[in-house]
């Protein structure tokens, strides 16, 4: 599974699958490189400081996500652990977990959505900060800046897990609908996995547009 266990919460057992080490170091990287526009005259060292902050701020909001799916499906009667922290939300099996479509949905939503709420609260305390704060440089400020760009992480987590892409949740949800509306479980793990295939080619036509048009390197 490539996961190492690291702690339990409500219960559940948590893991964090190794490829964090390779998305941590990158985010933080990446903030470091902005420090300089986040927080003007920052040190090197408060710029390293606030991109570790931002790496585990989104790691602890992937383990948020993760934990409204196990949380979700617990109320459903399913076991819901170990809880495997992914960048993306968790490598999902061909196997139906479930026996209600409902209770599909509903587990494939949970995630989403609480990664949708930490968005929206994280940039509503910058909003605050703006509106309270004082200088740039200032803590306030610097925690307002942190909390955006964690939130924007949060949202872009949460809409991108909603792609109606098998296995990101939004295919869940594909799955669950044709599901509900067949009665047929595996014409809904057909109906996603080809969702998701359309999806694909979709992102790669994109891909290759930007590549010819725009930037090789974006594209």
């Amino acid at each position: 599974m490539n996961a190492l266990p690291v702690a339990r919460l409500f219960g559940f057992e948590i893991r964090v699958h190794v490829s964090w080490a390779i998305i941590l170091a990158l985010i933080a990287v990446s903030v470091v490189t902005q420090a300089g526009a986040l927080v003007p005259d920052a040190s090197p060292l408060l710029g390293w400081v606030i991109g570790a902050v931002v790496a585990s701020g989104f790691l602890v909001s992937a383990l948020a996500h993760e934990l409204g799916h196990a949380r979700a499906a617990g109320r459903a009667g399913l076991p819901g652990g170990p809880v495997v922290v992914y960048v993306f939300g968790g490598a999902a099996g061909p196997d139906l977990e479930t026996e209600r479509p409902r209770d599909e949905a509903t587990i494939a939503l949970a995630g989403p959505l609480v990664s949708l709420a930490l968005g929206l609260l994280l940039t509503a305390i910058f909003g605050a900060t703006l509106a309270f704060g004082g200088t740039s440089g200032d803590a306030a400020s610097i925690i307002g800046r942190i909390a955006v760009i964690v939130g924007v992480l949060n949202l872009l987590l949460g809409l991108v897990n909603l792609l109606p892409a098998y296995p990101f949740d939004g295919g869940r949800v594909v799955r669950a609908v044709i599901w509900q509306r067949t009665g047929d479980a595996t014409a809904g793990l057909r109906a996603a996995a080809t969702s998701g295939r359309w999806l694909g080619r979709l992102a790669a036509a994109i891909g290759f547009a930007v590549v010819l048009s725009v930037d090789p390197v974006d594209g």
